[in-house]
């Protein structure tokens, strides 16, 4: 009966305690969330009776914490904490002192909440039996998730990948639910997906794949040793019969080359998407370089001299030609660069919709010197540049390019032989009337603007008078002739 008087006197007197309580930050925007790693606590020192006090002896304190009447800043919340705060609240009764508060400033990190759409990545580590693989990469479902979080933390995430799966000794279709690897604060709209994979049987093949040079320098031919190379593949028994040399490409670059090794290395540039791997028996080839030895010669003459059916006979003893106002038309149709500029230099009128006005720009350049200058410098260097690369992809002992102003452009340089092809005034004026519908007034001032015939045939190495088509024929087969014995070495 005294020990119960004691004890209980001992609850009836005043004891001072400090009591830990867990802060609550409530009242958030719907679009804000707080991002501390952990929670804010704050130790409250009070004074009350000992059976005011037991109460709180044995739980758990959280006090809730209004932040619409806090400070804000763009990425926090501070609460600057008052005795005041807590007398007379609903926390504590009348009968607690608040004494003392620590710490006495909170700052809450908060941020916007976002969410994203984000892909799975399936982590595996897969052991096949002897002879199985798997046909595809593992797969999901779904194969994408959305999480929610603070936006700044989503900024750093790009996808979300599986827990790790361990399997060995597998010879059948993989399906099987897998937990997700979430980070933390963060909400997934699924915490597991379905993981699924094709497994078949498998084998090894062997083919020979012929060898192909890329970026080879313009002038230069190239023969490899050897010219197909043996690649050994992995596939799945059901495609292995179907497979065949053509579904490989095997290239040597010599945008790669090093001319320190003296060998050509090549690549595995393509195959089937049914192998699973795929690699080259033979990692360097020999090559002998040289240069190319085309000769050309550039065919000229005057309006109506018959220049191109001349190219065409040249044609017909399997001569390529080159016919220079025909790609330049074709270029100034084509190119939207050069249509701009000269649109630019003559007016919207050098083109009618899509098509050259050749009127309109025969009547203002042609009597107009100055003007077929500056035509003459657009359309040039863009014929100049297609034909170094029809050029460069010729074999044969020579070539016909048919410039019709070769000598006005000062392009006799550029050519092993000048072949000039004449006729008469009066056949070429004849010629060009029925040829194009228009007058001799405007032939001859076209002609006005060309070099004289007779310091063409001075300056040329063969002229062809281009008057009946069987002489010129015959006139074609002696240079073809000729050009042919003088380069029969190369």
């Amino acid at each position: 009966m005294a020990l119960t008087i004691s004890v209980l006197a001992k609850f009836s007197d005043r004891v001072t305690q400090t009591l830990s309580l867990e802060l609550v930050p409530v009242q958030l925007n719907p679009t804000e969330l707080i991002t501390d790693s952990q929670p804010q606590f704050m130790d409250v020192t009070v004074e009350t009776d000992g059976y005011d006090m037991l109460k709180y002896a044995f739980q758990h304190l959280t006090y809730k914490i209004d932040v619409t009447t806090l400070d804000k800043s763009n990425s926090t919340y501070t609460w600057t904490a008052d005795l005041k705060d807590f007398k007379g609240s609903d926390f504590f009764d009348e009968s607690f002192e608040i004494i003392a508060l620590s710490p006495k400033v909170v700052r809450f990190n908060y941020d916007t909440q976002s969410q994203k759409r984000v892909p799975v990545t399936v982590v595996a580590r897969t052991q096949f039996s002897v002879g199985y693989d798997m046909l595809n990469p593992l797969t999901s479902r779904p194969d994408s998730i959305t999480i929610v979080g603070a936006k700044t933390s989503l900024d750093t995430i790009d996808r979300i990948s599986t827990l790790n799966i361990e399997m060995t000794a597998v010879k059948s279709d993989i399906n099987q639910s897998v937990e997700l690897r979430i980070p933390p604060n963060l909400k997934p709209s699924s915490n597991v997906v379905q993981v699924f994979g094709t497994v078949e049987k498998f084998t090894e093949g062997k083919i020979n794949v012929p060898v192909s040079v890329v970026n080879l320098p313009e002038g230069f031919t190239v023969s490899i040793f050897p010219k197909e190379i043996p690649v050994v593949y992995y596939t799945n028994l059901r495609t292995y019969d179907s497979i065949t040399a053509t579904d490989f490409k095997v290239v040597c670059d010599f945008n790669n080359f090093n001319i320190d090794s003296k060998v050509l290395v090549p690549t595995l540039a393509s195959h089937p998407k049914s192998i699973k791997n795929a690699s080259l028996e033979i990692n360097k080839l020999e090559f002998v370089m040289t240069k190319k030895m085309t000769k050309v010669i550039g065919l000229t003459g005057g309006i109506g001299s018959g220049k191109t059916t001349v190219s065409k006979m040249f044609e017909s003893v399997g001569v390529p030609v080159y016919n220079a106002d025909l790609e330049a038309k074709k270029l100034m149709h084509s190119s939207f660069e050069l249509k701009q500029k000269i649109k630019q230099l003559l007016g919207n009128q050098a083109y009618n919709g899509n098509q050259i006005n050749k009127a309109f720009i025969s009547k203002n350049i042609f009597n107009n010197p100055k003007l077929l200058a500056k035509m003459n410098a657009l359309v040039h260097p863009e014929v100049a540049k297609h034909y170094k690369h029809w050029l460069s992809k010729q074999s044969a002992i020579y070539v016909v390019k048919e410039v019709a102003i070769l000598f006005e452009i000062g392009a006799e340089d550029e050519f092993d032989y000048i072949l000039t092809v004449t006729a008469p005034e009066s056949l070429c004026i004849q010629r060009v009337i029925q040829r194009d519908q228009t007058t001799e007034k405007g032939i001859r001032a076209i002609m006005s603007n060309q070099l004289q015939t007779s310091v063409k045939v001075l300056k040329s190495d063969f002229v062809i008078h281009n008057i009946d088509i069987e002489n010129s024929l015959k006139q074609v087969y002696d240079i073809h002739n000729e050009i042919h014995k003088t380069n029969s070495q190369l």
